[in-house]
């Protein structure tokens, strides 16, 4: 029997060697087979029960969220599930439901408790895991997203996911289930409804979004381009006073307001009857940031940064049950064009900042950039697969000389590498 899902069991408060031995058979599936969507919605139930059940607030939240974190994390901080809890191979990839479910809680947690770290969460999956497994178009998407994907095709022999079909990670109108057809759809609207929150006669800027708010006798309007870059612009029109807070990110750097440095921390100000102008920046730096199995994830504030595999792309047209998938019902494998397997040669960075097109995340477009040294490696395929790249490398030695490659955000990257061993 696999003895991790026995430590989590423990990790909760639990002794393994006490319960019965019926738990015991059945405890390794039940751990298993949690729905990754169902573990991801449970995150936010003591944040909305607890004052309806007069209990105090004990952030059980963080508590789950580690464990999740520690057997299954990803590095846009959301867990692996291809259905099921499916630990940290970067490639055994995170249904999309879970995404959007994640989102929500962590948008209830935050307007129930204040604490910031919940927000910066969410950013992560907002910016990150939400784009990646969409479609530019947003008119297909995928039942599982990898984070390290090199390929979108049908695996020729039995699919690498616990219970997902060869077509999980395709592009389409439903390549697997039906169920992220109708939740995908929430994920935007959601997260800009928690752009601007309030507490009595306080308003909250908590998700720095490009945005209009419209409540009794206020209007803010909020020009930005975050998290592309970190400058914000805030119109304020007030018919009366109130108090108007401003979150700033604990990755921000040099903080400046209306031009003047400031510290990083969240930011209040006394809005009185008339027009307020508010100009906001800070920086941010790229940063390695650990991963099991001695990869890294390149990160600069709420971005990662993946190397972006150019690809082919290759209609399927299909009947499904007697229902004809034709275009534009149809779905999409992308078929790897360029080299994939590299490892950073160092941590020197060149930030690049480009126009943001209409298409925000797009690949062919990405308003942000950086360029790092790299290498090329043996990393190999997993087996018996010809487009899933093995957990860790085959071999760290390298076979190229160093090359600086151009990596884009992870969700402009439709194909992409983002953990990556640091070659010495």
């Amino acid at each position: 029997m696999d003895k991790r899902p026995c430590k989590i069991i423990k990790e909760q408060g639990f002794d393994y060697n006490t319960v019965t031995d019926s738990w015991k058979k059945t405890s390794h599936n039940w751990l298993r087979k949690t729905h990754i969507v169902n573990l991801t919605m449970m995150l936010k139930s003591e944040a909305v029960s607890h004052e309806l059940l007069g209990e105090d607030y004990t952030d059980n939240a963080e508590k789950l969220r580690e464990i999740l974190d520690k057997y299954n994390g990803t590095a846009f901080e959301g867990f692996t599930g291809d259905e099921v809890l499916s630990g940290l191979d970067p490639t055994r990839g995170t249904e999309c439901c879970a995404v959007v479910e994640q989102m929500y809680s962590y948008e209830e947690i935050f307007a129930k408790t204040g604490d910031n770290k919940w927000v910066e969460r969410l950013e992560m999956l907002a910016f990150n895991a939400l784009p990646a497994t969409l479609s530019e178009d947003m008119w297909t998407h995928q039942y599982v997203q990898q984070v390290n994907q090199i390929a979108c095709q049908k695996t020729m022999i039995m699919a690498p996911w616990s219970t997902n079909g060869p077509y999980a990670h395709t592009f389409g109108l439903e390549p697997n289930f039906g169920c992220c057809t109708a939740n995908f759809s929430q994920g935007w609207p959601k997260f800009a409804l928690s752009a601007f929150m309030h507490s009595g006669n306080k308003i909250i800027n908590s998700v720095m979004l490009p945005s209009v708010l419209k409540a009794d006798g206020v209007t803010i309007r909020l020009e930005t381009d975050y998290p592309f870059n970190n400058k914000m612009h805030y119109y304020i029109d007030a018919q009366k006073d109130f108090d108007f807070v401003i979150r700033i990110p604990s990755f921000a750097k040099n903080l400046k307001v209306n031009g003047k440095s400031a510290e990083s921390r969240d930011l209040e100000f006394a809005i009185s009857i008339g027009k307020t102008e508010i100009e906001i920046e800070f920086t941010a730096t790229p940063y390695f940031k650990e991963r099991p199995n001695n990869l890294y994830a390149l990160q600069m504030g709420s971005l990662l940064f993946s190397v972006p595999v150019a690809y082919e792309k290759k209609m399927r047209e299909y009947t499904k049950k007697g229902v004809e998938r034709k275009f534009p019902y149809c779905d999409y494998q992308f078929i790897p064009k360029t080299p994939w397997n590299y490892g950073y040669a160092d941590s020197d960075f060149e930030i690049i900042q480009n126009k943001i097109s209409d298409i925000p995340f797009s690949q062919a477009n990405p308003p942000v950039s950086i360029k790092a040294n790299m290498r090329q490696i043996d990393w190999g395929h997993k087996f018996p697969y010809r487009s899933i790249a093995r957990k860790t490398p085959k071999s760290g030695k390298p076979i190229s000389e160093v090359q600086q490659v151009e990596l884009y955000p992870y969700g402009c990257a439709r194909l992409r590498m983002t953990e990556m061993p640091l070659i010495d």
